[in-house]
């Protein structure tokens, strides 16, 4: 390969943003929702990814904070 068409190749490449965070938010819900299983449609399956998308939003702390306050529970740091 040119050095030219190798610059051009390296220009292709970039683009304004990088993807690690869609690519951990995507590691983080094959957790939750594996893609070697048939999972359909369920309230279930929405309850989970609902749960990785606010984990990943808020982190752990501010999310089970809220998650505590919006039900009552009395949230320690336990």
């Amino acid at each position: 390969m040119s050095k030219q068409r190798t610059k051009e190749a390296f220009r292709d490449l970039r683009h304004g943003f990088h993807s690690n965070k869609c690519e951990s938010l995507n590691g983080f819900l094959t957790k939750a929702l594996p893609k070697n299983k048939h999972t359909y449609i369920s309230n279930v399956n929405k309850a989970r990814s609902n749960l990785i998308v606010g984990i990943d939003s808020l982190g752990y702390k501010v999310y089970f904070e809220r998650v505590f306050n919006k039900t009552g529970v009395k949230y320690t740091q336990v």
